[in-house]
């Protein structure tokens, strides 16, 4: 289960999807359908008919009675899944087991040049959205499906995600890295496939009224369960008006969006310091003025196209030339090097700066490869590159 968030990456890749946030929607959409099956439908089921198995064989003109006594008896489990989850899930994500192996352990092992060492150190864990949000979107489904037949499972999934919460603020703001930026299209999808918990906790409560029986063996909640069919058509018009009312706006930014920013600070206080910006450049006669306004709006095109004209260029015309970083010894061997390097003649750039050996031969940095950019100044990184 654990691999199969990765076969469904390369799935989508080779199926043709072009772009890395594409790619994550695909693996949430699927992923999120496996869970829903196997962790949910499978085990509700299972556990219902496993267990009746025999009293609808003896009995099997009561099989209506039986199955919509025992259905509701999953929850038994999902309590404990939930409460399971939320301690393990929470407690794994604050100790980073396997960071602490990788640094302490495989950096030991493997790590036998500075700049490995400075990759090990400074470079964080990847949070994929694909992988992260259809598992809580499965608990959010079960939770949903359950409020009903046994309300306390609400008790417990909130505990959950309050550990849940706790957990990934502190990961999201001080461990992870996203090198995969969704453009936040993982959350209107995470929040349209939690209706799947709203839909089948209305088809189970539908199908427990139409098997409810009285004493005397006929149907006693028809009424109720063609209600629940009912509630289900609404919750389907819900859904669509939903859909075609956000859909475009998730996607695409609104014309008139423009003129509200422009409204808004003009009447916002907050704003006061935009609006005495664009006076001044809008002085009659100042030097610079509509001009300066005009070459504001445009700058971000102007970045555009200035990106743009390497953006589809191999690495290895793109990028700056490498340096080879080594690290500095008493006995000076790799000053003499970077020396005899400078004297021959050839391109090849040697730095010793930020890396040493100590007294046990254990190589040690105290700063940055020399070609790291820190990115503080757009400008600056658009020249290097």
């Amino acid at each position: 289960m654990a691999l199969l968030p990765t076969v469904l990456r390369l799935l989508a890749k080779m199926s043709g999807i072009p772009t890395t946030d594409a790619i994550d929607r695909y693996v949430q959409g699927s992923y999120f359908v496996f869970q829903v099956v196997h962790v949910f439908l499978v085990v509700t089921i299972s556990s219902s008919v496993a267990s009746v198995i025999v009293a609808i064989i003896q009995s099997p003109t009561s099989a209506a009675t039986i199955l919509a006594a025992n259905i509701p008896t999953a929850s038994n489990f999902f309590f404990s899944f939930l409460a399971l989850k939320g301690l393990s899930v929470a407690s794994s994500v604050l100790l980073q087991i396997f960071t602490l192996i990788s640094f302490y352990l495989l950096g030991k092992l493997f790590d036998n040049t500075p700049r490995k060492k400075w990759t090990r150190y400074f470079t964080l864990s990847d949070l994929n959205w694909g992988t992260l949000f259809p598992a809580f979107t499965n608990f959010v489904v079960i939770s949903l499906v359950y409020s009903i037949i046994a309300p306390l499972i609400l008790i417990i999934s909130g505990l959950a995600f309050g550990l849940f919460y706790i957990a990934y603020a502190y990961q999201i703001f001080y461990v992870s890295g996203f090198p995969n930026d969704t453009g936040g299209l993982a959350f209107p999808k995470a929040m349209y496939q939690s209706f799947t918990g709203i839909y089948l906790m209305e088809i189970m409560l539908a199908a427990l009224f139409f098997l409810a029986q009285n004493e005397s063996g006929s149907q006693s909640a028809i009424p109720e369960g063609i209600l629940m069919c009912v509630l289900i058509f609404i919750t389907i018009v819900v859904q669509y008006l939903m859909s075609s009312s956000f859909d475009p706006l998730t996607y695409y930014l609104p014309v008139d969006a423009e003129e509200f920013s422009r409204l808004e600070i003009s009447n916002s206080g907050k704003f006061a310091w935009a609006k005495a910006v664009i006076n001044v450049l809008n002085v009659p006669g100042r030097a610079g003025g509509t001009d300066a306004v005009r070459n504001m709006e445009n700058m971000a095109i102007e970045s555009y196209d200035t990106t743009m004209e390497n953006a589809y260029m191999h690495p290895a015309i793109r990028d700056p030339k490498p340096i080879v970083w080594i690290p500095h010894d008493n006995l000076s061997i790799a000053a003499d090097e970077v020396q005899r390097t400078r004297a021959s003649g050839l391109d090849i750039s040697m730095s010793t700066e930020g890396a040493w050996f100590d007294e046990k031969n254990n190589i040690k940095i105290d700063g940055s490869p020399p070609t790291f950019i820190e990115i503080t100044d757009v400008d600056t990184v658009r020249n290097r590159f």
